[in-house]
């Protein structure tokens, strides 16, 4: 194994033909299975969207944990609001063992399904979770819909 994240050019995907999509596909995969990381480029989304993103992120993570917990995840198997340091331990998915991550997140997924049963029935669930949004900042959820989109 390397010790470099391996990068990916997205650029051709889009508008590539059958062959440049699967061999895109299998580079994210290799870069997945071997390493775990990837970084991505050549995606389209204009820095500043990124930018700004960041900045409300980095205020909401700076919040005290008490007001990071109202918008807790329901369940470990939702990956939606917030999940504080030492919940995951990502390894185990692939049967491994160790002390848990040291990180915390903020996950979303769409914010807009349609009101169709695919996305709001029984068998959507944890896909398609409902997101739960903080109060603060109140900037966060505008930003993380326009780098989503």
């Amino acid at each position: 194994m390397t010790d470099q994240i391996p990068i990916i050019d997205l650029q051709a995907f889009p508008r590539g033909d059958r062959a440049t999509r699967v061999r895109v596909a299998k580079q994210l995969g290799s870069a997945a299975e071997t390493f775990g990381f990837v970084v991505v480029s050549g995606h389209g989304i204009d820095p500043a969207i990124g930018n700004v993103l960041k900045e409300a992120a980095v205020r909401f993570f700076d919040l005290p944990r008490v007001t990071k917990m109202i918008i807790r995840r329901p369940t470990n198997d939702q990956n939606r609001g917030y999940i504080p340091y030492g919940e995951e331990t990502l390894v185990r998915m692939a049967g491994g063992d160790s002390p848990p991550d040291y990180k915390e997140v903020f996950a979303i997924g769409p914010d807009d399904v349609p009101q169709e049963l695919y996305f709001t029935g029984a068998g959507s669930y944890p896909s398609f979770a409902p997101n739960l949004w903080p109060d603060a900042p109140t900037d966060l959820r505008p930003k993380m819909l326009a780098y989503w989109r």
